[in-house]
């Protein structure tokens, strides 16, 4: 599972953390970034 974020909180932190020790889900964060060229935002 991988969880796309611009930030991640204390309690999706915990929860990813559980899944992935004691559950034994992978479970990844992918953070991001939104910025602005001209009129164009990525």
């Amino acid at each position: 599972m991988v969880i796309v974020a611009a930030e991640l909180d204390e309690s999706t932190e915990r929860i990813i953390n559980y899944l992935n020790d004691k559950a034994s889900v992978a479970v990844n964060a992918v953070f991001f970034s939104v910025f602005q060229d001209g009129s164009n935002q990525y």
